[in-house]
């Protein structure tokens, strides 16, 4: 996927980091990760649609207030975590994890994203730990590397999405079962 247009990748990948990295000097450690839900909702769609990344898609500011909510509370309950010898800002880390997607699919509420990717990532922590730590070393050889991470990030995006894809549908059943309301999937922007 990546190399089947690493032109548009390349460029989604940069914007995203030149962005992210403006709004966290903006605004210190939650700025850039208002923008993850944003670029994670593009990402998911340009892999179900096998299309390059638009750039413009990750602007989409409409739902931004349910996009930015599961970042802030994410980025509290790892600032809360750190207070506990910093290993409470790992599990905050990974009990969180999916609550950007969740978030980019608006199918729940930002509270509803964060508990339901607390239950999932508790019943699958395993997988979820493999993914989550593979794209974090990706990350970190990128980041070794000078303009690394130009690559790593839209191959962590990936990543990401495509794991994401895969356990979805559990997600979604284990909400149902836990009595969170689900709305109908909407399309995203599939271009």
């Amino acid at each position: 996927m990546f190399t089947k247009d690493l032109g548009g990748w390349f460029v989604f990948g940069l914007v995203f980091i030149a962005v992210a990295a403006v709004l966290g000097s903006v605004i210190p450690v939650v700025g850039g990760l208002i923008l993850l839900p944003l670029a994670m909702r593009e990402t998911i769609a340009a892999v179900e649609a096998e299309r390059a990344p638009e750039v413009g898609r990750m602007f989409q500011l409409d739902r931004i207030g349910n996009d930015g909510l599961p970042a802030v509370l994410k980025v509290a309950a790892q600032t809360e975590g750190a207070l506990f010898c910093g290993v409470g800002w790992f599990v905050a880390w990974a009990g969180f994890f999916f609550a950007p997607e969740l978030a980019a699919e608006g199918r729940v509420t930002a509270m509803d994203a964060m508990r339901l990717s607390w239950r999932h990532v508790g019943a699958n922590l395993g997988s979820t730990l493999a993914v989550a730590g593979l794209g974090l070393l990706m990350m970190f050889v990128g980041a070794s590397i000078a303009v690394g991470v130009l690559l790593t990030v839209p191959l962590t995006l990936i990543l990401y999405a495509c794991h994401w894809l895969e356990v979805r549908d559990e997600v979604y059943a284990q909400a149902e079962a836990s009595g969170i309301t689900v709305a109908p999937r909407a399309a995203l922007a599939s271009g």
